[in-house]
């Protein structure tokens, strides 16, 4: 086959969740950028985790100079190390960059409750950053987190200030 010199479609891993988890969709998302001169073809974007096809999507064609973002979607059956593979199904003049791959962990979850009070044992609102997602907690709230030491920040916001703290969990016989 002859290659095409008119365009050039190359795919980026721009994002993914900080915490990817065992049966939850993980949104991956994807830069796509053509280098050419000319607008593509049509084509397939495929999404895969560890060889196997977990999301694809026709793109209608994408001119020169110009951005497509998209997400796709994976939700991963089971816990561990997995390389997720972008790929551009294209037959165009560089066929070279038309594969982007990242290695990303996968993680079990377990449920908690968690709550904040003041020293009269009132309930007071935080907000709660666990890496990139962040949760409003007014009472008691029950949280599905990764099964894993975490980083984590309570913070609350008030008219014209922010109090935040830094804080790291561990596990003492199976609870956080």
């Amino acid at each position: 086959k002859v290659l095409a010199k008119e365009y050039d479609i190359k795919p980026e891993i721009s994002y993914y969740p900080n915490f990817i988890v065992v049966d939850d969709y993980a949104y991956i998302g994807i830069l796509l950028q053509n280098f050419g001169i000319e607008d593509s073809p049509k084509f397939n974007l495929t999404l895969k985790a560890n060889g196997a096809v977990v999301d694809s999507i026709i793109v209608e064609g994408l001119s020169p100079s110009n951005y497509y973002y998209k997400d796709l979607n994976w939700m991963p059956a089971s816990e561990g190390t997995y390389e997720i593979e972008v790929v551009v199904d294209i037959n165009d003049s560089n066929k070279a960059n038309n594969i982007a791959k990242d290695k990303v962990k996968v993680f079990k979850t377990k449920e908690v409750n968690i709550s904040f009070a003041d020293t009269n044992g009132n309930f007071v609102e935080r907000q709660i950053e666990l890496g990139n997602v962040g949760t409003l907690v007014n009472g008691v709230a029950s949280l599905t987190i990764p099964d894993i030491p975490l980083e984590f920040i309570i913070g609350k916001q008030g008219s014209d200030e922010i109090a935040a703290s830094f804080y790291s969990n561990s596990t003492i016989n199976g609870k956080i």
